[in-house]
């Protein structure tokens, strides 16, 4: 029984530990304003209409066309990691692979096998 229980609460802390991570980062069907179930037809047309009002060309104001270019890569960035299925299954699984923080680590510990000394 004590067992069962300190699985459940580490399986919950996983749990919570990769909802907190997900939350600080960017939502990408929340960008594209695309359910999490949505098909590549359905994230390309949303791309589409969000790049075309917020084009930077489309914006005079210094201002404005930087707060665009800002949006404007954002929405970009969503389209790559959703249309592209690996990339979209590591972002559910609560990981940003565009994120080149969390790209560095797992690559290091990828590539870390021991020590190179005798």
């Amino acid at each position: 029984y004590l067992f069962s229980s300190c699985n459940k609460a580490v399986v919950s802390t996983q749990s919570t530990g990769k909802l907190l991570k997900q939350s600080k980062k960017r939502d990408y069907y929340k960008i594209l304003g695309v359910p999490r179930n949505a098909d590549k037809s359905q994230i390309n047309k949303a791309y589409r209409k969000l790049a075309r009002e917020f084009h930077p060309d489309k914006f005079t104001d210094e201002a404005d066309k930087a707060e665009a270019e800002k949006k404007f890569i954002d929405i970009a960035a969503a389209k790559e990691v959703l249309t592209d299925e690996e990339k979209r299954q590591k972002f559910d699984n609560g990981e940003d692979p565009l994120d080149p923080e969390s790209e560095q680590g797992r690559n290091f510990h990828q590539n870390f096998h021991g020590f190179p000394f005798g």
